[in-house]
């Protein structure tokens, strides 16, 4: 109901009255945030493809470029966070040059943006989250995958070692009360 009102609020609103109120979006403003939008797609459709990459190395139990993998992962996944970092505060600002809210929705502030621009930025938030769609996806399903691999592991040792089920570690990281040592064969 909230966010029905708010939309009704600002479904009058349009750049074409932001003059009367006083308001103007920097046309800077728009074309940095077109910019920074499509660098942040740009971005994640570059992690989706190594998180794809990933999936298909767990997948194959491929271990040897694993860890070089998980690097460039890693390295993808902070290019992504400073771009939305640097994104959402260009995106903040324009909200501000709005006089809207941080709860808006998107729709609600390109209703004060020029409509020559508006397609352009709807297209690019369209972009967007479609590929941060794709990277949850890609990571939500790897994730679902070592879960369940995990736990059939742990399920098949604890039916051929059921002396390990309920295992106590001492501090030095070894299994108390046993001396077994225990083979796990990498290509499960």
């Amino acid at each position: 109901a909230s966010r029905a009102k708010k939309g009704a609020l600002f479904s009058h609103f349009s750049f074409e009255n932001a003059d009367i109120l006083g308001m103007s979006i920097a046309s800077h403003d728009l074309r940095l945030l077109e910019h920074l939008m499509g660098e942040e797609a740009g971005t994640l459709e570059a992690l989706s493809v190594l998180e794809d990459g990933l999936r298909r190395s767990v997948l194959a139990r491929d271990w040897s470029g694993l860890d070089e993998t998980l690097l460039r992962v890693k390295a993808a996944g902070e290019k992504v966070w400073q771009a939305d970092q640097i994104r959402a505060a260009v995106y903040r600002k324009i909200q501000i040059s709005c006089r809207l809210g941080p709860g808006v929705s998107f729709q609600d502030v390109l209703a004060c943006v020029p409509v020559e621009e508006r397609e352009g930025l709807n297209s690019l938030h369209r972009r967007l989250r479609v590929a941060a769609e794709r990277v949850r996806c890609l990571t939500g399903g790897l994730d679902t995958y070592i879960s369940s691999a995990v736990s059939t592991m742990d399920k098949v040792l604890g039916e051929i070692l059921p002396e390990r089920k309920n295992r106590i570690y001492n501090s030095g990281g070894r299994i108390e009360g046993s001396s077994r040592p225990v083979m796990i064969s990498r290509s499960l």
